[in-house]
């Protein structure tokens, strides 16, 4: 089984980098990482993952759709991640378990963990 993990993102190279140095620790499993450079002012590079850069700003879905449409057919699952998510452990092996287990699903998604205070502001 392959698992991709696809990280678009505009800037934040400082917290992309963060996101996935948690998510190569935290998975519980084999994957890849592809990051989305969507257009950043200054190009993204981490060591440990592919990147494909956009040469324009062209918003999440396009880049996401840019990323799968690369990518398709070299994987079984695709798991997208905003780039100032910070992976839990055993996070990408607790999704791929479900899909596995039960053959009815077409996706599975994380919960998002919000401090208190985060709710305040809302």
């Amino acid at each position: 089984m392959k698992v991709m993990v696809i990280i678009p993102m505009y800037g934040h190279n400082a917290m992309t980098r963060e996101c996935v140095k948690l998510c190569r620790q935290n998975a519980g499993i084999e994957h890849d990482i592809l990051v989305l450079d969507d257009g950043s002012s200054e190009p993204f590079d981490a060591q440990g993952c592919a990147t494909i850069r956009l040469d324009r700003n062209c918003g999440f879905t396009r880049a996401v759709n840019a990323g799968l449409r690369a990518l398709a057919l070299q994987y079984d699952y695709a798991c997208l991640l905003n780039n100032d998510t910070e992976p839990q452990k055993d996070f990408l092996k607790i999704l791929v378990k479900d899909m596995e287990d039960n053959a009815e699903l077409g996706i599975v998604s994380s919960a998002r963990l919000c401090k208190t205070s985060e709710f305040r502001n809302l």
